[in-house]
């Protein structure tokens, strides 16, 4: 896992971005039906992911993102 991002906070306002990487994911997933069986057997294929994180708003109540 590696990670980099930044955060300004200026007069209680915050902004930032960041980016998260997973590169040894190992998700176990199963399912109990059709639809979810599918779903957990494309989760457990999955062997890296990155994930993109946004904060913003105020410092005493930031809005937090992830993509």
């Amino acid at each position: 896992m590696s990670s980099n991002g930044k955060v300004v906070i200026d007069e209680n306002l915050i902004n930032g971005t960041g980016s998260i990487e997973l590169s040894k994911l190992a998700i176990s997933a199963k399912g109990s039906n059709t639809l979810t069986t599918a779903i957990a057997n494309t989760l457990s294929q999955l062997n890296s992911m990155r994930i993109q994180t946004h904060v913003k708003g105020n410092f005493r109540a930031p809005e937090l993102s992830f993509t």
